[in-house]
Formats: structure tokens, C-alpha cells, sequence
């Protein structure tokens, strides 16, 4: 316990973590920014003979309530997401054999606590900024909701369309925790390949690099419940149901964790 509090203290104290959270809510607010305004000037200089000044100053209006301020932030933020989980600790693995401090903690602990507490922290540590950026979120865009009318940014018929609809903020609440435990999986990820690299750089990029590659090739395949984006952006595809969500999390997790255990426990070797 007392190397998985370390561990703990480690990741969730640290500059790392204030940074992965100052990064997501950086992005969403540019695009809660700047997004608006360019929805604003196309709406306002439209040549489209059916919007008339009254009209355009309404879907204008529209462009600040709670519902698009969530879709416009997501337009930039949920695209990193396989880089933000990894800033706290996906490395700490490596930075650890890199400068002995891995042989410390095992002398205070043992290998196997030691092993376990790396698993549980980086899932963690990849969970928690996600969870606490889309908290913070959600009330920034509740302070700044400008009405209940808006313009639906969602398709029919696709996964909690209709809680979407009637009930936005548990939408994105449970939007918030998918995308937390996306982030606690892919932490693991970077963790499993660290064992193969002794490049930080490596571990940290080879998260994004899986989801933007998977999502390529998945999506020529054809094989919906494997493409990787199917988690941030579940809400736009009408095939999508959560088992698809909870089996690819699941796949993904449990590989991660097969490979970080052979790379390290199971192979004997005590770096």
C-alpha cells in the first residue's frame, strides 16, 4: 500500500496532472470561442434568402446555448484525448528504470506490489483529468447557456439520442465518464508499450498514434465496433450500441495489461 500511495501522490499531485487539465480546458475554450464567432459571421453575411435579420439573430443566439458550446468544444479536445491521459504518468514506468528509482520503491515494497501499483496509478492517472475537465465544463456551459432552444447538433436513432434530448447535462455526464475510462485505458497503452522503448517519446505518442491509425483503418474495413473514435464520437454514429464501447475498452485494456505483465512480472526480469 505504501508504494501505491507514492505512486498515487505522485500522479495525482504533480504538476503533469494540473498540466493535462489546463491543456483539455484550454482547447475547449478556444473552440467555445472561436467557434462561435465564425458561426456568427457565416450565419450573419448568408446570402440564403430564408433568413431574414430576425432569423439570423436568433440562430446566432442559438450558437451560446449549452448544447452547441458542448459540441463546439468537443471539436478539438476529444481529438487529444489519447494525448492528455498520457501527461501525468503513462512514462513514469521508464523515467523510473531511467534513473533507478523503480529499484527503490521495490526495496521498500516488492516487485509484485510494485508492478501493481504502476497498473492501477496510470489507469487512474488517466481517468481523473478527463473526469475533472468534463466537470468543469459541464458548469462552464450551464453559467453560459443562453436558453433551451437550440439547433440539434445529434443524429436520430443513435446511442442516448433521446437522453441528448431531454436531458442534455446527464448526457454529458455519462458523456464524461466513457471518455474517462477511454482515458484510463489508453494510459495503460503507452504503459504497455514503455516496455518495448526506452524513447519517452515513444510511450507517450504511441496512444494517439494507435487511435488515429485504428480509426483509419477500421473505418476502410468496415468493422464499426472497432473504430477507436466510436468512443468519442459515439453520439454520431447510428450504429453504435454501448456494448461496442465497453467490449473495445475491454480489448484494448485487457491486451495492455497482458503485455505490460509479460514485459515485466511474468518475464522474471526485475529492472
Amino acid at each position: 500500500m505504501k508504494i501505491l500511495r507514492t505512486d498515487l501522490k505522485r500522479a495525482l499531485i504533480s504538476k503533469e496532472m494540473l498540466l493535462s487539465i489546463i491543456l483539455g480546458l484550454l482547447l475547449i475554450l478556444l473552440a467555445i470561442i472561436f467557434e462561435p464567432i465564425r458561426s456568427a459571421f457565416n450565419t450573419y453575411f448568408s446570402t440564403s434568402k430564408d433568413l431574414d435579420i430576425e432569423i439570423k439573430k436568433q440562430l446566432i443566439g442559438n450558437s451560446l446555448n449549452k448544447v452547441t458550446l458542448w459540441n463546439f468544444g468537443n471539436y478539438f479536445y476529444s481529438n487529444l484525448i489519447p494525448l492528455i491521459c498520457c501527461i501525468p504518468f503513462t512514462t513514469e514506468y521508464l523515467k523510473d528504470k531511467k534513473n533507478g528509482f523503480n529499484k527503490y520503491l521495490i526495496i521498500r515494497s516488492n516487485y509484485k506490489s510494485y508492478i501493481r501499483s504502476k497498473i492501477i496509478t496510470t489507469f487512474i492517472s488517466g481517468f481523473v483529468p478527463l473526469f475533472i475537465i468534463s466537470i468543469i465544463t459541464l458548469i462552464f456551459i450551464n453559467i453560459f447557456n443562453s436558453g433551451d432552444e437550440f439547433r440539434s447538433i445529434f443524429y436520430y436513432n443513435t446511442l442516448l439520442s433521446d437522453l441528448s434530448t431531454n436531458n442534455f447535462n446527464t448526457f454529458a455526464l455519462i458523456y464524461g465518464v466513457i471518455s474517462s475510462f477511454m482515458g484510463g485505458t489508453y494510459a495503460l497503452i503507452g504503459l504497455a508499450i514503455s516496455t518495448f522503448s526506452d524513447k519517452i517519446f515513444v510511450a507517450f505518442i504511441s496512444p494517439f498514434f494507435l487511435y488515429y491509425t485504428g480509426t483509419y483503418i477500421m473505418s476502410i474495413l468496415e468493422i464499426t465496433p472497432l473504430i477507436p473514435n466510436l468512443i468519442t464520437y459515439f453520439y454520431r454514429y447510428q450504429s453504435c450500441k454501448f456494448s461496442y464501447i465497453v467490449m473495445q475498452l475491454l480489448i484494448l485494456f485487457s491486451l495492455s495489461l497482458l503485455i505490460f505483465l509479460k514485459k515485466t512480472y511474468w518475464s522474471k526480469i526485475y529492472e
